[in-house]
């Protein structure tokens, strides 16, 4: 089987996003400002939802979006961020792929002494990519996966050993 290229992916921030993370958050923290509590515990939650909206504008929007996103059909990715260090793993089978909407779920390779590996996930709205790229994403994870399924099959009828299948 030829291998392809690996698609090169740079992420831009998403309008859509921006808008969505400012309305929500300012909800949540309206919400948490109209509870009978006393005014320090109003006052503590409405820091944390702020704190939260902080990290959340960070890793979507600001120096925590990726740079640069390489993924080939072998389900590899490398991500590179804006500070120039770049990651690789592999793409997981949980990944969402609709056509407003992407979630590439995605694991590290393990590093000589890390003993935890936990998956990360890296969203994708429309607006942050041309339309060609976006679908060709898209198409990627969806074949990538497709591809993962047929290999984990012994090929075998369901409900028949492998041996009584291979001799009908």
């Amino acid at each position: 089987m030829p291998t392809t290229a690996r698609l090169h992916l740079e992420l831009r921030p998403s309008r859509r996003l921006r808008s969505s993370l400012v309305v929500s958050f300012a909800a949540t923290a309206a919400c948490a400002a109209c509870l009978p509590l006393p005014w320090a515990i109003r006052l503590v939650l409405i820091l944390t939802v702020l704190l939260v909206a902080l990290r959340a504008v960070h890793r979507t929007l600001g120096r925590g979006l990726p740079a640069l996103v390489h993924l080939g059909a072998d389900r590899r990715l490398t991500v590179t961020g804006q500070d120039g260090r770049s990651t690789s793993g592999v793409v997981r089978t949980e990944s969402y792929v609709g056509p407003r909407l992407t979630i590439v779920v995605w694991r590290a390779d393990a590093r000589p002494g890390r003993w935890c590996r936990r998956s990360a996930t890296l969203l994708v709205l429309p607006d942050m990519l041309p339309p060609e790229e976006f679908r060709q994403l898209r198409v990627l994870l969806r074949y990538g996966r497709a591809q993962a399924a047929a290999r984990a099959t012994s090929g075998a009828t369901a409900g028949r050993p492998a041996s009584q299948a291979a001799a009908s």
